[in-house]
């Protein structure tokens, strides 16, 4: 992403251009007035509204080169996102920064002559709405995936194709490559009405040793449809 984001920097006719910041933040006390870490509710039942902490989330998007209408022109941008839940005397880890991570940050480029057309390098993590009560969104794809998708924009439709890597998403403390590949579809019916389909399908290969013998296990994961495979190896009595 480092020389891509150089080689169009540098690249003639770069110029520098705007970047756009967006954000959320919130802050909590202890409505209970019973000290500790109460809550109101039960999440599951209530929704987070009941149930919220403090949460600070910072969006940028910083274009290296800017999109000229009917050109020949490459474009491109950096998005990056870092967010957490923690702020100085809101809460007992004391806005620590140990508490904030880099969500999200990947490249996006494009070429002005083909609208609609964008190459994505980076974090994949892509999802079409929130459930607002429950704060939650369950039809995202690629959260643990680093690597990259080409998207496809029209008025009503989007489209989506991405490879990458969730070795580091799914096992941080124990990498192994685990291949994660998919798609998504979605098309806009009606203003506030959408149809879309997604898919995400994984495959991890390690070498186990069993008894002084190295045997393949294959990991295969389908979005909502888990299988394990294993090779069984008989050990000498």
């Amino acid at each position: 992403m480092t020389f891509l984001a150089l080689l169009l920097a540098l690249s003639p006719g770069a110029q520098a251009t705007e970047t756009e910041v967006g954000g959320y933040m919130r802050l909590s006390t202890r409505p209970d007035f019973q000290g500790g870490d109460g809550k109101l509710g039960f999440w599951n039942l209530q929704g987070r509204l009941l149930n919220e902490s403090a949460w600070a989330a910072l969006e940028s998007r910083i274009s290296l080169v800017d999109e000229v209408p009917d050109s020949d022109r490459h474009w491109a941008a950096i998005h990056a996102r870092v967010e957490g839940g923690s702020v100085l005397n809101g809460d007992s880890a004391g806005g620590a920064l140990s508490q904030m991570r880099l969500s999200q940050l990947y490249a996006l480029v494009g070429k002005s002559s083909r609208k609609g057309l964008e190459w994505q390098l980076g974090t994949l993590n892509d999802w079409t709405g929130d459930l607002g009560l429950y704060d939650m969104r369950p039809d995202a794809l690629f959260e643990e995936s680093l690597g990259g998708a080409v998207h496809f924009r029209s008025a009503k439709t989007h489209w989506m194709l991405a490879l990458g890597d969730a070795g580091y998403g799914i096992d941080p403390e124990h990498y192994n490559t685990v291949l994660s590949g998919g798609g998504r579809f979605r098309w806009q019916i009606l203003e506030g009405l959408a149809f879309g389909l997604g898919f995400e399908g994984r495959f991890e290969g390690s070498i186990i040793p069993i008894c002084s013998l190295y045997v393949v296990e294959e990991h295969t994961l389908l979005k909502l449809n888990l299988l394990f495979t294993d090779i069984p190896v008989a050990c000498p009595g």
